[in-house]
């Protein structure tokens, strides 16, 4: 199973593949995709610059096991070298300092004013915060490729709690954490799994025909994608019902998720056929997205990768075309505002921070190398991380 940002490039790079034919004067894509449980996949980079421009690393992760706390607190650990081959993009921003949330750079994990060193091996795709401590998925490295799912404590001490994780999603009350997962056998079984941090237990489970990779946590449950390889059709399980409903209450499939807001309780979809965003206040709902003047959509991707933050009332969706990350209000109102992203660079992560700021992860495409930057307002975003080549970067989502 991929994790969220894997998955999103993974679909988006698949899908511009096989519009090569139909796009005059595209440049080369290397595509990589994920087919078995059991293959181990390193981190997928991507940048579309001019028409569009694509490119694949691999990352490779190294050293020893450590659960010490000695390195300096996250928020002042120093910025890693530029590398000597960032782009003059990347290279004019303003240099801020390393972000206030927690994140991950490669093996080091920067949590709670803490830097704690993960396994030997393991790269991390997801990070969140339940309750006192945080819970990851990552790839382990060992032989089979698994995936495992988690937990960090202050100290350091990690706590695997299953494998072959598939998406991951934290409660609001952050007790309880959800996760998707296959058997690895001839033919695999699919389940959902819920569990609480609290006694450390595992307190419930679904088995389902088809993958589901789990992207959230809404009022009626966890938020799971089904058909997770071109974009999901969203539905929610209530693992104390144990029931499973879909979020759009139209026929077929309906239309893909892009995000949810705890606040307003409000859904986020893309119809794909219009390129419209559409806007549910509850499962089951049903929206006319014909005529709309907010096409969500971007030409080079197949679903937008966005975020909710300004407590909920504003949506940020990155829009590879034109090189920014378009702010809307709750009901997809076009605000004008947007920041700009360098070109050269792919959006992979967007986390709001206090107020309006947000958090943009990007990818770039000469360094190959991932970077944080801090944006708000208009203006410039400031670059707050460098990471180095072949190292993962994850900040610590909503």
């Amino acid at each position: 199973m991929t994790s969220s940002l894997e998955s999103r490039l993974a679909d988006e790079l698949r899908h511009e593949a096989e519009r090569v034919g139909e796009l005059p004067g595209l440049a080369e894509r290397v595509v990589a995709r994920a087919h078995v449980v059991r293959r181990r996949r390193a981190l997928t980079a991507a940048a579309v610059s001019g028409l569009a421009v694509v490119v694949l690393f691999v990352a490779f992760v190294g050293g020893g096991l450590s659960n010490t706390s000695t390195l300096p607190p996250a928020h002042k650990t120093p910025h890693p070298s530029a590398s000597a081959t960032l782009s003059e993009s990347l290279r004019q921003l303003p240099q801020g300092t390393p972000p206030d949330v927690d994140y991950i750079v490669g093996r080091q994990a920067h949590l709670g004013g803490s830097t704690h060193m993960l396994p030997s091996g393991w790269i991390v795709q997801r990070l969140l915060r339940a309750g006192d401590r945080w819970v990851v998925t990552a790839q382990v490295g060992d032989p089979e490729g698994r995936e495992a799912v988690a937990t960090v404590t202050k100290q350091g001490d990690v706590v695997v709690l299953g494998y072959a994780g598939a998406g991951l999603a934290v409660d609001p009350s952050g007790r309880y954490i959800a996760w998707g997962s296959a058997s690895s056998d001839a033919s695999p079984t699919y389940r959902l799994t819920e569990y609480d941090v609290t006694t450390n237990s595992v307190v419930a489970g679904r088995t389902l025909g088809q993958p589901a990779r789990v992207v959230g946590w809404a009022k009626e449950g966890v938020i799971a994608l089904n058909n997770a390889g071109s974009g999901g059709s969203p539905v929610v399980w209530d693992p104390q019902a144990d029931t499973l409903t879909k979020v759009w209450g139209g026929s077929g499939a309906g239309p893909t998720f892009v995000a949810y807001s705890r606040s307003h309780h409000l859904w986020v979809l893309l119809d794909q056929k219009s390129g419209c965003g559409v806007v549910l206040s509850r499962v089951g709902g049903t929206v006319a997205a014909k005529g709309c003047t907010n096409r969500l959509k971007d030409p080079y991707t197949l679903t937008p990768l966005a975020s909710f933050f300004a407590d909920d009332h504003l949506l940020a969706v990155a829009s590879v075309s034109m090189h920014s990350v378009r702010i809307f209000d709750a009901q997809l109102a076009d605000t004008g505002d947007a920041h700009p992203i360098p070109a050269g660079t792919v959006a992979l992560q967007i986390v709001p921070t206090t107020g309006v700021h947000l958090l943009v992860l990007v990818m770039g495409i000469s360094d190959r190398s991932p970077h944080v930057l801090g944006c708000v307002g208009n203006g410039p975003c400031e670059r707050l991380l460098d990471g180095s080549l072949g190292e993962q970067v994850v900040l610590a989502g909503p």
